[in-house]
């Protein structure tokens, strides 16, 4: 029996099913994060596929704001009619990891094992693995459960079950300002300066990186130093992560450029850019100068790791 683990789960569960001309993923997993989608969806070859996944422990640990928001906009907005993710939310949790490829309306490959659908589970961040499973049985399984989910954006979703962190099992019901979990004993924050006097507006050269021709202005980046880059505080470079707002935006971030020396939106800078502008109150594609800054009262700001794939941020007299 071939079983697969760490680094190999990645080029069975992803490259090989692509290869073979495999057109959709069934997932049933008890934790799950928007990222590891991304991922999959941004890949050689998975231009058209469509992915279904239920997450089964919710019901039992409830599912990150970040998470939640990002399947949202994962379903609605980014791959609407492509990507499906439903909850249990009642009856048993259900701890399962199962992955079934379909080539059309056949099941052609599956695998079960300890892995979540994360990307520290599926991309080598833990030690994991998985084993060849019957796919015609797998996808039977994976249905009977997602048959008994709920969509993300059900109204009927909950609310108790979405949390803001389910390790600190901080319950959300309100805005972010108002709860603030990550600033307990012993959370993880970086400070950042969006300042910089070497520049002729004042501010990050990453913020008015899109005012240079040819470029839509505006796309922006959040710079990163070299001492956080080092600190290995943020995600390894390419990796998606969940950048929750007190606004209640959640972007799909990366760490980019050499050195790390970036925070920024794959799928376009100017979803970063008009993030940042809207932040600081200035209407899209507008250059950003240090006398914004100093009338939105903000000189930085300050990362809060949440949990390993979601990280707030908050804009304002910081680094």
């Amino acid at each position: 029996m071939t079983i697969w683990k760490d680094t190999e789960i990645e080029r069975a569960i992803f490259a090989e099913p692509l290869r073979a001309g495999c057109n959709s993923l069934h997932v049933l997993s008890g934790y799950a994060s928007p990222q590891i989608v991304y991922s999959l969806l941004a890949r050689e070859g998975a231009t058209s596929v469509k992915v279904n996944v239920t997450v089964g422990m919710v019901v039992a640990d409830g599912i990150s704001l970040g998470a939640h928001r990002g399947f949202v906009s994962l379903q609605n907005i980014d791959y609407p009619g492509r990507v499906r993710v439903g909850y249990v939310v009642r009856g048993k949790p259900v701890h399962t990891k199962l992955y079934v490829w379909c080539q059309g309306r056949v099941p052609r490959f599956a695998f079960a094992g300890s892995a979540n659908f994360t990307s520290n589970g599926l991309l080598g961040g833990y030690r994991e693995v998985l084993v060849p499973a019957d796919p015609a049985a797998g996808l039977a399984l994976v249905n009977s459960v997602a048959a008994t989910s709920i969509s993300c954006d059900d109204p009927k979703m909950p609310g108790e079950l979405v949390v803001l962190n389910p390790r600190a099992r901080a319950r959300v019901t309100g805005v972010i300002p108002q709860y603030r979990p990550w600033q307990g004993e012993g959370e993880k924050f970086a400070d950042i300066s969006l300042l910089n006097s070497r520049t002729a507006t004042g501010v990050a050269y990453g913020l008015n990186w899109g005012h240079r021709p040819g470029r839509d202005r505006d796309q922006s980046y959040l710079p990163v130093p070299a001492v956080v880059a080092r600190s290995g505080f943020l995600p390894r470079r390419g990796l998606r992560f969940t950048l929750l707002s007190a606004s209640g935006t959640a972007l799909s971030a990366v760490v980019a450029q050499d050195g790390d020396k970036a925070i920024e939106t794959p799928d376009s800078n100017a979803i970063m850019g008009r993030f940042i502008r809207s932040e600081l109150g200035l209407p899209s594609g507008a250059l950003i100068e240090a006398s914004d800054l100093k009338r939105a009262k903000v000189t930085g700001f300050r990362l809060y790791a949440v949990d390993d794939e979601t990280f707030a941020i908050e804009f304002g007299l910081f680094g």
